[in-house]
């Protein structure tokens, strides 16, 4: 896993963060540096699904970056014929992906590029993922995939959502800044580092608050929601039809 120091440099700073080849290249030391539990978070994911995916189940992983959670499931999920289907915007990150996937594990993974900002049409699936991807997404196009997720859900099926999330309120939000700033220091992240990737970011990742979140929830048609984590400002949510 090749060491994430990119944004040592602040030109990285002046222009929007995209998944470009070169994050792709440090994404898994980045993820696993930035995301608090990340690992745990890929386990959670991994515990509900191999419960509740059915024989010859069909699984979407929607941003599906490196390919770490398809990657977990096709690992533990060994005798249910499942297929995935990996969907990320980034050519890079999905080169990633074929890199890790055994020739047998190939014939089980399907891989698109795709928009995730646009309408897409979904094939019926038992299990969506949706791991730190609507954060990137407008919010207009978050409530259009969400009601294709419902739509295209078998009975029983469950979407897992991973989100960072917003402050109902400025203080809190600055609280939670400070928290999470000092948090990346703790895994060698230096502020220059942390500085120029914030500002990166600033008007691409744009988390919504827990209570907003859910409101998008219920409005595509779940009602069962459950709160499966909470670290800080990240939460993550099993929906079930």
């Amino acid at each position: 896993m090749k060491r994430d120091t990119l944004f040592l440099d602040e030109s990285l700073s002046q222009t929007p963060f995209k998944f470009t080849e070169n994050i792709a290249i440090v994404f898994d030391d980045m993820v696993s540096r930035s995301v608090p539990c990340y690992s745990d978070i890929i386990k959670l994911i991994v515990t509900i699904l191999t419960q509740a995916v059915p024989q010859n189940g069909y699984i979407y992983d929607l941003g599906c970056s490196t390919g770490n959670t398809i990657k977990a499931l096709l690992g533990t999920i060994v005798d249910k014929n499942i297929t995935i289907e990996g969907i990320d915007l980034s050519p890079p990150m999905l080169a990633q992906v074929q890199q890790k996937l055994s020739p047998a594990e190939k014939n089980r993974v399907i891989l698109t590029p795709y928009d995730l900002n646009q309408p897409i049409s979904l094939k019926d699936t038992n299990a969506i993922i949706l791991n730190l991807t609507l954060q990137f997404l407008h919010v207009s196009a978050r409530k259009t995939l969400l009601k294709e997720c419902y739509r295209a859900l078998a009975p029983k099926g469950i979407v897992m959502i991973i989100e960072k999330i917003g402050g109902h309120t400025t203080e809190e939000d600055i609280q939670w800044s400070t928290w999470y700033s000092f948090y990346k220091t703790l895994n060698g992240y230096s502020p220059k580092e942390i500085k120029n990737k914030k500002k990166a970011l600033t008007g691409i990742l744009n988390p919504l608050s827990v209570a907003a979140n859910e409101q998008l929830f219920h409005d595509a048609g779940f009602t069962v929601i459950n709160q499966q984590f909470r670290w800080l400002n990240f939460m993550g949510w099993a929906l079930q039809k």
